[in-house]
């Protein structure tokens, strides 16, 4: 072996061996992905470009995921939109007890649920969802139990409950076609 070749090699080696030692730069991060996340990303496509524009697809591009990696925690586009109906009912609180009486509170209720509609347009295309998650557990149960301060019998706060969500619903989506 020659001393040109054995130099060349001893060369080779101490940019290996400093290879290895060179310190490593952290990783890029990666956002964290998990339902609550798949569903702000999901609201925030909504909001911008309406219901039809969310998919699976485009959640995973705007949160640098592959389509199949948000089905480990949505299972579907149905159950996408019941959890975005219950992180919508999750963004405000009941209004506080009124001293006008119960329809003067039923009012106060339905406005501020039509101008939160407004800020998220889609709601009323999702109509009234089925499963009562947490946050839509907890408003309900807050509304409630103001209703029944007001001396209303629970069948009767059930019914104006209903009434006041299917209205409210239609009146925001006439006014957001």
């Amino acid at each position: 072996m020659s001393s040109a070749s054995s130099t060349d090699q001893a060369g080779d080696l101490r940019k290996a061996t400093l290879l290895w030692r060179r310190p490593r730069r952290p990783a890029p991060l990666r956002p964290v992905l998990g339902q609550a996340e798949i569903v702000r990303a999901a609201m925030a496509i909504a909001d911008a470009e309406g219901l039809e524009a969310v998919s699976m697809r485009r959640i995973a591009a705007s949160l640098g995921f592959g389509a199949t990696s948000l089905y480990w925690y949505v299972k579907s586009k149905e159950e996408l939109f019941q959890l975005m109906f219950d992180a919508y009912m999750g963004e405000d609180e009941v209004p506080p007890h009124t001293s006008g009486g119960w329809r003067e509170y039923a009012k106060q209720l339905a406005t501020e649920a039509r101008m939160a509609m407004h800020h998220h347009p889609w709601v009323p295309l999702l109509g009234i969802q089925l499963g009562l998650g947490p946050e839509s557990l907890r408003y309900y149960r807050a509304a409630t139990s103001i209703f029944v301060g007001f001396g209303l019998e629970p069948d009767a706060v059930v019914r104006i409950l209903a009434t006041l969500v299917s209205y409210v619903m239609g009146v925001a989506h006439n006014e957001l076609a």
